[in-house]
């Protein structure tokens, strides 16, 4: 996160570290979700709350490889899965 007035930037830690950041987006309040591939073949969509609090829904698919998230039209995130051939999406509201 950039402070823009100071410049100063802040990291935060994923919620598993072992597993790799895929993408993030933003839905239309301004909720920040988050993509990650899980290093056990266990993937997950999160979703940051306050204070950067992180609730994680793990995919049904093993090994899913997610890889892009956006919003779409109806609100909902929606996301590829890379090595599954796969769409999905999880509701935003």
């Amino acid at each position: 996160m950039l402070d823009p007035s100071t410049g100063k930037i802040t990291e935060y830690p994923i919620p598993r570290p072992t597993d790799q950041l895929a993408g993030l987006a933003f839905d239309r309040t301004g909720t920040l979700w988050l993509e990650l591939n899980g290093a056990t073949g266990v993937d997950a969509i999160g979703r940051v709350g306050a204070n950067m609090v992180v609730s994680l829904v793990d995919v049904p698919t093993h090994n899913a490889t997610l890889h892009r998230i956006i919003l779409g039209p109806d609100g909902n995130m929606w996301f590829t899965e890379l090595t599954a051939d796969k769409v999905g999406y999880i509701t935003a509201h």
